[in-house]
């Protein structure tokens, strides 16, 4: 996906897609939230290559698998 889309399209797609994807299960299970696309999309570094709908859609990812979002 990202070898077609490049990295920002495919986070985007990713993180507005009605699914949860295993990788982000499997990170949320190893205790390592700061390494799902979720977070780093809030990451400010990244605000020009994100709407606020995708903040949004990453928040609401992070708080339905037990996740306090980073503070944004």
């Amino acid at each position: 996906m990202i070898s077609t889309l490049g990295a920002a399209e495919a986070a985007r797609r990713l993180v507005v897609s009605g699914d949860i994807q295993t990788g982000f299960g499997r990170l949320v299970q190893a205790g390592r939230p700061e390494l799902t696309i979720e977070w780093e999309i809030l990451n400010p570094r990244w605000d020009p290559l994100f709407s606020e709908q995708h903040r949004a859609a990453a928040r609401w990812r992070l708080q339905r698998a037990g996740i306090e979002p980073p503070n944004r």
